[in-house]
């Protein structure tokens, strides 16, 4: 099958769109038309977030979803190449966006939500947008510093990451909406490991759903590094790649230095904070491919490298894991995010070979497979449970014909409620109820309804 070129006139359409956009007024609201396609909750289903019912719609209102909250309820992300930002119930099928029509912001985004839809991110410099009351609020940084860049949020609000915008970035946090703090680097004699000098710029981009867990990266885009919190309330940095890189000559061969590198470009960590999922890079003596996922147990100190051979990839170009789950498992694109993928990929914990979207969700082939193998899938995260996963794909009803139009729109998998984290996890998780079709509830209700305990087993109760 021939398809058509993807560089023209999608661009041209989006180009047009996008100035219609930026001339409508500065905020509004609307109702996200949820189109779901499959029968039952309990089995794999697919949800289309879209605004309003026409292609007009669809078109003009183009949502890229960026952030999926711990309990799979909120979606937030950006509409039409950042002219504005949304955050959506999934569960009611609302969506409330704003339009920004400041000149001099040509890029917005929201990339962190809540489980109660406060979302964090960027206009022009930091800012959280709420679901509940509509409001953009700027985030203030320190005196004598340009702003704050807003990247992630805890599950209840009470903690955000970032970077403080000076010369360079500085790696930042804020607790309880007070003062945005520096974060601390690693020693130096950590740090001259691995650059001839003391890097000045570091980011902080997740944090885990407790905010004990900071995850980032020194230098730019460089070397990634947790920060975690300690008795004092102090967090303390952790150079971990240190320990699995083959750094000296005399650990060329060691096997317990794994790696030849690590990179910051594509990092998540576990709602939970005991996994981060990073990509690899190892001696190509080693296997016919040099960039591997990677999992980091931060409470075992110990890392899984994926460099196993995989049946979906044959080419060896490598998986790229952009979001994981409580229990491990991870998702991501074979080959580079935003370069032009060849299908994205979903790495079950436990498994070592990962399964194609249009294999493992027989929903999203129906709609989506033409897309996915073109390259045109982001999957860009997955709620803490591993139920829910969120992305945005290029979509068109033909992709050859150059006549019928192409666009983004945002979908949810949700994978069932059998697929709730079984496996021992960080502490500090609170026992949830939830209802039958996901709703998180703070009593039992009538009916069935699911448990998860603080040990992250899960179990069914019916209530008459």
């Amino acid at each position: 099958m021939v398809f058509r070129d993807f560089g023209s006139i999608p661009f041209n359409q989006i180009q047009n769109i996008r100035a219609i956009v930026l001339n409508m007024k500065k905020f509004f609201t609307l109702c996200l038309a949820v189109v779901a396609l499959g029968a039952s909750v309990s089995a794999d289903e697919l949800k289309i977030l879209k605004v309003g019912p026409s292609l007009e719609d669809a078109l003009l209102y183009q949502l890229y979803g960026e952030a999926i909250s711990a309990d799979g309820r909120y979606v937030c992300g950006s509409v039409n190449f950042g002219v504005g930002l949304f955050v959506a119930d999934a569960f009611t099928g609302e969506v409330k966006c704003q339009i920004m029509d400041d000149e001099d912001t040509d890029a917005c985004e929201l990339r962190g939500v809540s489980n109660s839809g406060l979302a964090i991110g960027f206009t022009e410099y930091g800012a959280t947008y709420s679901f509940a009351d509509n409001k953009i609020v700027d985030l203030v940084g320190p005196k004598n510093t340009r702003g704050v860049l807003g990247e992630n949020i805890t599950n209840d609000g009470s903690v955000m990451v970032g970077s403080i915008l000076e010369s360079r970035t500085q790696a930042a946090f804020s607790k309880g909406g007070g003062d945005w703090t520096k974060l601390p680097l690693p020693s130096d004699e950590e740090i001259l490991l691995l650059y001839p000098k003391i890097p000045d710029v570091s980011a902080a981009k997740k944090v885990s759903g407790d905010g004990k867990v900071i995850l980032g990266f020194i230098e730019d885009f460089g070397v990634p590094c947790l920060w975690t919190l300690n008795d004092n309330g102090e967090y303390v940095p952790d150079l971990f790649p240190i320990k699995f890189l083959k750094l000296p000559d005399e650990d060329k061969d060691n096997d317990l230095r794994p790696l030849i590198g690590v990179s910051a470009h594509y990092l998540s960590i576990s709602n939970n904070g005991r996994y981060v999922a990073l990509l690899g890079l190892i001696p190509k003596k080693e296997t016919d491919r040099a960039k591997v996922p990677i999992v980091y147990d931060t409470q075992e100190k110990s890392l899984k490298v994926y460099s196993e051979p995989q049946e979906i990839d044959k080419i060896g170009v490598g998986l790229y894991p952009l979001a994981i789950a409580d229990d491990g498992t991870f998702i991501g694109t074979i080959d580079e995010p935003y370069f032009g993928t060849r299908g994205s990929f979903i790495m079950k914990a436990g498994q070592s070979q990962a399964e194609l979207f249009i294999e493992a969700f027989p929903e999203f082939n129906d709609r989506y497979a033409d897309g996915d193998i073109l390259g045109q899938n982001m999957p860009t995260g997955i709620s803490a449970d591993g139920r829910y996963i969120v992305g945005y794909m290029y979509y068109s009803e033909d992709y050859i014909d150059p006549e019928v139009p192409i666009y983004y729109e945002t979908y949810i998998i949700d994978r069932g409620e059998d697929t709730a984290v079984g496996q021992v996890s960080v502490a500090n998780i609170e026992d949830a109820i939830y209802s039958i079709d996901g709703r998180r509830l703070n009593r039992l209700a009538k009916g069935i309804n699911i448990i998860r305990n603080s040990d992250g087993s899960v179990k069914k109760i019916l209530k008459k």
